[in-house]
């Protein structure tokens, strides 16, 4: 009697431990979104800013290993085509703080990266020079956004116009570029990143 007592809570002890390791542990939420900065961090943001500057904090699963930014062009067939080519970081952490610098999209773009005590800089340039001389220009962020692997992400959008008029016209029109287009936009260009499990070379 006692040897199948034992026998009953084996089984019982071995299926708790089979429906643990068969249960799922949480996924971590992965997002992107503008940081929330102290009082401190947005003055020393403020003293030494560019044009264009955007902090973002993200958060991701284990699996992500690098992330790829570029900037695309508007083209005539409103379609995005790339203007400043890929720029590669890898990533070892699974939340972190980036910071985005420009003045002007055309020109290109720098992208820090911080992890815990180690930061990380990537700066990409155009040999394209744009001519926007004379011509008014606004510029967009994003705000949260979740993040699927190999997915590109809109976070920055910035319109040129020769008309004295800007209306605002976001990130949300990525997927729909003709909206910028039905505008009368003559420039538009985009800043986007991208997620990757794949680890860089």
């Amino acid at each position: 009697m006692a040897r199948k007592i034992f026998y009953i809570i084996a089984i019982l002890a071995l299926g708790s431990l089979a429906i643990g390791c068969s249960a799922q542990s949480p996924k971590i939420p992965m997002q992107i979104s503008p940081a929330e900065l102290t009082e401190q961090e947005s003055q020393i943001v403020r003293l030494i800013q560019n044009d264009n500057n955007m902090i973002f904090d993200y958060t991701v699963d284990p699996d992500v290993k690098s992330i790829s930014t570029a900037c695309y062009k508007l083209d005539e067939n409103g379609k995005w085509v790339v203007h400043n080519g890929e720029g590669s970081m890898p990533i070892n952490s699974t939340s972190g703080r980036m910071a985005f610098s420009f003045g002007r999209l055309a020109d290109g773009y720098r992208v820090a990266v911080q992890e815990s005590d180690n930061t990380t800089a990537n700066e990409n340039e155009t040999m394209e020079k744009i001519d926007t001389q004379g011509m008014s220009f606004a510029t967009s962020f994003a705000s949260t956004e979740n993040i699927e692997y190999e997915k590109e992400i809109p976070l920055a959008i910035q319109v040129f116009t020769s008309k004295n008029e800007i209306s605002s016209c976001g990130v949300e029109f990525y997927n729909k570029p003709e909206e910028y287009k039905n505008r009368g936009y003559e420039d538009v260009y985009v800043l986007t990143i991208k997620f990757s499990k794949k680890a860089l070379k």
